[in-house]
């Protein structure tokens, strides 16, 4: 009876597995979309000002997003310990960083990045804005329901993945309720807030103890956009940090968020 009971328990791991590769792999290519929806958003914004060639560039920096991550985390030898984990994480980011930054400078000189990510929303092409936001929602969504049993079979952590519920529906709040209108903005910001501030303190306490130096760290980096950005705005009024709006924080925010569920995905972090 026990060796039948370890058989069938072997199966279904086995099974579950095997089904859960290509839904890893989709998990991977929806986070690269994610991370690169400050990209998505200025072509959108752009598309009668730039040409052709920014735009392939763009379109191909966010596609390679995913093989950038797996190539930081498996070339430093994974993440057993913190400095490895580090290493991987931050040449991941900065691998991301290069390649935008050289994009970007593709761009006009004169054209203007807006305030921040919802601001979008009152762009031309304002269905982009819905398409990116509702994607990324649903990617928190299924990920959450798929891992939300805490089968060992099933999820890699203990208390499951409910979480990412929560946060999938704070991000669709964000597009159910633009910011552009007044009786809406009290649960856009509320919703902005919940997903980010929550995104941080998923990465760093949701997690095995193994690794919950480094996703500390990794959640402290995600936040570190936001520290400055209102640090200049509210006390230190720096002309060398008035261009650093509130766009380039969330965008350093979603960089870390995609660059911690890639390496999840990848087994690097759990």
């Amino acid at each position: 009876m026990l060796k039948y009971s370890g058989q069938r328990a072997f199966n279904v791991a086995r099974h579950a597995a095997r089904e859960l590769v290509v839904f890893s792999k989709l998990e991977r290519l929806v986070a690269a979309v994610c991370m690169g929806t400050p990209f998505f958003l200025i072509l959108a914004d752009s598309q009668d000002k730039i040409n052709f060639w920014p735009i392939a560039f763009g379109t191909f920096t966010i596609m390679a997003i995913p093989l950038i991550v797996s190539l930081a985390a498996y070339k430093i030898y994974g993440m057993a310990t913190l400095r490895n984990g580090i290493l991987a994480f931050v040449s991941a980011f900065i691998l991301v960083a290069i390649l935008f930054y050289i994009w970007y400078q593709t761009l006009p000189a004169n054209f203007i990045v807006r305030d921040s990510i919802s601001s979008y929303v009152s762009m031309k092409n304002a269905q982009i804005f819905g398409l990116l936001l509702t994607s990324a929602s649903m990617l928190f969504l299924f990920n959450g329901a798929v891992y939300i049993n805490t089968v060992p079979e099933i999820s890699s952590k203990k208390h499951g993945k409910w979480y990412n519920l929560v946060l999938g529906i704070s991000l669709l709040g964000v597009v159910l309720f633009p910011c552009t209108n007044p009786k809406l903005e009290v649960f856009h910001y509320s919703c902005a807030i919940l997903f980010f501030a929550g995104g941080a303190f998923v990465i760093a306490f949701f997690n095995n103890e193994e690794h919950r130096i480094i996703s500390i760290i990794i959640a402290g980096i995600s936040l570190l956009g936001f520290v400055v950005y209102l640090s200049n705005t509210i006390w230190l009024k720096s002309a060398a940090l008035s261009s650093f709006s509130l766009f380039w924080a969330e965008t350093i925010a979603l960089w870390v968020i995609g660059i911690h569920y890639i390496l999840e995905s990848l087994g690097e972090l759990s």
